[in-house]
């Protein structure tokens, strides 16, 4: 299993289902619910870099909700985890572990 731990939450991915958590931290606060995604619903995962001091955020998206969430939506969607600026890479390298396992 591969995980993802983000600002507000994480992603883990176990090769068939992406989960995304909010254990620990502010994901903890964030009220948001654990969402699990069969690896067959994912479209993509979008990534809006970080800019100064805003965090960026992965979002995971699936067949009828495609389009990335805007920056005042983020808070509220249970497929958007935040990041920041040096975990860019991870979850670059993350999305495209998920990305292989949706074209198999």
């Amino acid at each position: 299993m591969s995980t993802f731990k983000g600002g507000n939450g994480q992603i883990n991915f176990d090769g068939t289902t992406v989960t995304i958590t909010r254990d620990g931290g502010l994901g903890g606060f964030s009220d948001l619910p654990t969402v699990t995604i069969p690896i067959a619903d994912v479209v993509d995962l979008l990534i809006q870099d970080p800019v100064a001091i805003i965090k960026g955020w992965v979002y995971v998206a699936t067949k009828g909700h495609e389009s990335m969430p805007t920056a005042s939506e983020v808070g509220k969607n249970p497929h958007t985890v935040t990041f920041k600026k040096k975990q860019a890479a991870t979850v670059r390298a993350f999305r495209d572990e998920i990305l292989a396992a949706t074209s198999t």
